[in-house]
C-alpha cells in the first residue's frame, strides 16, 4: 500500500481503497481532525451501521451494533429450522 498521500491545490487527498474499505469509508464519511506536534491524525468519526450490496451479498460497513448481531442471528436460526423441517 502506498504510504504517502498527495494534496491537490484545493487541499484534497486521496485515501487509499484499502484504507477505506479498512474503516468503512464512503462518500461524505467524516473524520476527526487532531493537530498533534508535528502530526496530522485522522480517526472516522462513528457513523451508524450501514449495509451495502455487493456481488448481491449484503456487506455491513461499520462497527456493528447489538440490533445487526441480533438480526444476524435471527435470520441464521430461521434458516436452520427451515432447513430441519425440511429435511422431516
Amino acid at each position: 500500500m502506498k504510504n504517502t498521500l498527495s494534496i491537490d491545490k484545493a487541499g484534497r487527498m486521496v485515501l487509499p481503497l484499502a484504507v477505506r474499505k479498512q474503516f468503512g469509508l464512503r462518500a461524505g464519511a467524516e473524520l476527526a481532525l487532531t493537530i498533534g506536534t508535528g502530526a496530522i491524525i485522522l480517526c472516522p468519526v462513528e457513523q451508524e451501521v450501514s449495509m451495502r450490496m455487493e456481488n448481491g451479498l449484503c456487506v455491513h460497513e461499520g462497527i456493528p451494533d447489538g440490533e445487526v448481531l441480533n438480526a444476524v442471528d435471527q435470520v441464521r436460526e430461521s434458516r436452520a429450522v427451515a432447513s430441519w423441517e425440511g429435511e422431516g
